[in-house]
Formats: structure tokens, C-alpha cells, sequence
């Protein structure tokens, strides 16, 4: 793997402490962590079960709390100590495949798009930083294909989403609506 992007999402100065029910004695403990700031990364990791070990490194050297993989290539589940895996292997045998891991220390679920984009190469989470209710989605644009003008308009109609979306050549995303934020590897 080679320097993926890196991106570190803020959040507004007059938000100082996670949202009340995510204190309470019934939520688990890594759910009151008082985040300002996320290290994000994504990566074209090309096959993850013969990257582990460099892939745990990553995330521990670069405190990375939410990674976005494409070409996992597994079916296998995606397993990294004190994080949850939201993985999404390609329907093409063991080709492909997009994985989202994020800390346990940022409460997340999986987030089910819509039927009309089930054919495309992508997972989506939501994760609450503070007050902030953030859908994150990694795409993977296979050759040949075009950047789905269906996925850009659902993740404009969420409240805060970012798209990240392997980068083909020719493709970009400066039509995407400002409320995106898009990172492309």
C-alpha cells in the first residue's frame, strides 16, 4: 500500500462533548469518547487477506479511525482488533470488494442503500462524531464504468455524506453538490 489519502474531519468549534445518550451508564464505554477530530484514510488495498499485517500497521502508526477499502478481493471476513468491519464482498467471485473499518470508539452502523444502487461496488456507514450524524460510503468504479450519477444524487440528499470513490482516469467529481465532501484514491 502505498500513501493513501488522508483526510482529518473536524468538527465545529462550538461542539465540545458527545450527545447526552451517548453518556448514559447503558452505552457501552467506547461510545463516550469525546472526538474533535477523525483520522480518515482510504486505500486500494488489492487483495486484503495478503495485507493484514501491513494493513493493522497503518491503522496503528497513523491512528487512523476510519478506513476506507476498495479490492478487498475476500470473502472472508475483515478482522482488526477494536474496530467493526462493514464489508461488502463483490458478487464477482473473489474480485473487487469495498470495506469500511471504523474504530470502536465512533458509533456506527451499517447504513442499506437504496435497491436501485445494489449493482454497485460500495459500502456505506453512518457514525456519530459529537452531534454529527455522518454517512460515509466507499465506491469502487471498476474500469470501463462511469461514475454513478444515481449514487452522487442519493448521497446529496443525506444530510452530511462523504463519497469516496476510486479515482479512473477522466472522471471527475467537481459536479458534485457542495454539501459532499468526495475524496478520490
Amino acid at each position: 500500500m502505498c500513501s493513501p489519502p488522508r483526510r482529518t474531519l473536524g468538527l465545529p468549534p462550538n461542539v465540545r462533548h458527545p450527545h447526552p445518550q451517548f453518556l448514559s451508564t447503558s452505552t457501552p464505554p467506547h461510545a463516550a469518547t469525546n472526538l474533535h477530530f477523525i483520522n480518515i484514510a482510504t486505500a486500494n488495498i488489492d487483495n486484503a487477506r495478503h495485507k493484514m499485517h501491513a494493513l493493522k500497521n497503518f491503522i496503528e502508526t497513523d491512528n487512523i479511525q476510519v478506513l476506507g477499502l476498495t479490492e478487498t478481493k475476500t470473502k472472508r471476513e475483515i478482522k482488526i482488533p477494536c474496530f467493526t468491519t462493514y464489508h461488502r464482498p463483490s458478487t464477482m467471485n473473489n474480485a473487487r470488494g469495498t470495506a469500511l473499518i471504523i474504530s470502536n470508539k465512533i458509533p456506527s452502523t451499517r447504513h442499506d442503500l437504496p435497491p436501485n444502487l445494489a449493482n454497485l461496488e460500495a459500502t456505506a456507514v453512518n457514525i456519530l462524531i459529537a452531534n454529527i450524524s455522518l454517512t460515509i460510503i466507499c465506491y469502487y468504479i471498476p474500469p470501463q464504468e462511469a461514475l454513478s450519477s444515481f449514487l452522487i444524487e442519493y448521497a446529496s440528499q443525506l444530510p452530511n455524506a462523504i463519497l469516496w470513490a476510486t479515482s479512473i482516469p477522466g472522471i471527475s467529481t467537481s459536479a458534485t453538490p457542495p454539501r459532499i465532501q468526495t475524496a478520490e484514491s
